[in-house]
């Protein structure tokens, strides 16, 4: 499992430093039949859709999606941070509307990449959630905003074979469990683990078998070979 991204790939707000939800799910997928997951973890804290994409052109990074079963993406919240931080005394909608056809113009080259990468690899890129919602939850505007760039992009996600989109702004809209660590903005614990489910949730079935049954086949046909 190749996991990209921002600071929740890298798993900042985890008290243990082991990568944030990445531990959890990986132990998910061993209980479910998976003999053993191996991580190779490529977060960077504050990374947004067009530093990830310049990092795809790495050596490094290529070569580690080139040879994944997995691949698990989080970016997006950066952003939509950086477009709050650009006009914090002027945040209208059709701010947030102009910058999100940028953000999924950026996110189509990332899907589009890792699939010219490794054609057969499982991709799951992972939305964002509204971290300012437990303060600010009158404003519903946020929460609008934040469900429409998760929508735009679970529609490009939808146009690419072998993937999937996980929402899990729904998660931190709980306001009787606290799920952000310190800073107020990224997932504790808690949150890590629950954003684990959530992935796993989407992957068991069908989607799982068939990751089981291509690493099995490529496996075989790499030991063949040898």
């Amino acid at each position: 499992m190749v996991a990209a991204g921002d600071s929740l790939t890298q798993g900042v707000g985890d008290s243990t430093r082991q990568g944030g939800y990445l531990p959890y799910l990986a132990k998910l997928l061993e209980k479910e039949g998976i003999r053993q997951v191996v991580i190779e973890n490529h977060g960077v804290k504050g990374n947004r859709t067009d530093q990830l994409l310049k990092r795809l052109g790495s050596e490094e990074l290529q070569t580690a999606v080139g040879k994944a079963d997995l691949v698990a993406i989080t970016i997006g919240g950066n952003d939509l941070m950086r477009v709050i931080q650009r006009n914090i005394f002027g945040l209208e909608m059709p701010v947030f509307e102009d910058a999100k056809e940028g953000y999924v113009s950026r996110i189509k080259e990332i899907m589009e990449t890792v699939s010219v990468l490794n054609e057969n690899a499982t991709v799951v890129l992972i939305g964002f959630y509204n971290p300012f919602f437990p303060w600010f939850s009158d404003i519903a505007e946020m929460n609008q905003i934040v469900t429409e760039w998760n929508q735009a992009s679970s529609q490009v996600v939808d146009s690419y074979p072998n993937t999937v989109f996980v929402e899990i702004d729904d998660l931190f809209l709980n306001l009787e469990v606290n799920l952000l660590f310190d800073d107020y903005f990224h997932p504790n614990d808690q949150g890590y683990e629950l954003i684990a489910q959530r992935v796993f949730e989407e992957l068991r079935g069908e989607r799982l078998v068939e990751l089981e049954r291509r690493t099995y086949t490529v496996r075989n046909e790499e030991s063949n070979t040898e």
